[in-house]
């Protein structure tokens, strides 16, 4: 809840900021490098840290505010006993007007986890704002509720900025840190 009540606030702070600030949009590719840490009890070895790629994308349904998502991560793990793990992730989401360059966000998701041959499938719910900040940089902030069926819940924040190095091009990182899990994101994105 107090992860919760931090994301609120920093939302709150970024509307004012973006009163001159450029165009949001919902119509990207994007792709990178990411680290997934895991709590593990220590009696199953400890944490665990998955280093690999990603390919995440959206695509806007004209100006109804509606748009569709979906994302794709694959890492391993080092040392002499490797782990694989791999998520993917369909979803939809609105995105409401409140300022010229801030919206809030609700998303809801689909989300499949396979661990070394075991999938496990489980939805997210999310809620969010977004904001650009001058012309070259955006920002969001997001709380996420995942339904583990197997785990009960899972529960993260998330923060993410994108800066744009032109016209389509920009860069992206992004942290989201959860009660069991950890990801670091930094890729390219092309907007359009």
């Amino acid at each position: 809840m107090k992860s919760v009540r931090v994301l609120a606030v920093l939302m709150t702070a970024a509307i004012p900021c973006a009163a001159s600030a450029a165009e949001l949009s919902h119509d990207y590719v994007e792709a990178g490098v990411s680290r997934l840490t895991e709590d593990v009890p220590s009696a199953f070895g400890g944490d665990r840290k998955f280093d690999g790629m990603y390919l995440r994308g959206s695509a806007a349904f004209g100006d109804s505010g509606l748009y569709g998502f979906g994302a794709y991560r694959q890492g391993e793990t080092d040392g002499s006993a490797a782990f694989d793990r791999s998520s993917a992730q369909l979803g939809v989401g609105y995105a409401y007007r409140i300022a010229p360059r801030v919206e809030l966000l609700g998303e809801g998701s689909w989300l499949r986890s396979d661990y070394e041959g075991f999938a496990d499938d489980t939805w997210r719910a999310s809620v969010g704002a977004q904001a650009a900040f001058g012309e070259r940089v955006e920002g969001w902030a997001k709380a996420h509720y995942t339904d583990q069926g197997y785990d009960s819940t899972r529960y993260a924040g998330e923060l993410g900025a994108l800066v744009k190095i032109g016209e389509r091009w920009g860069v992206t990182g992004t942290v989201e840190l959860g009660d069991r899990e950890d990801t670091y994101s930094l890729g390219l994105r092309a907007s359009f």
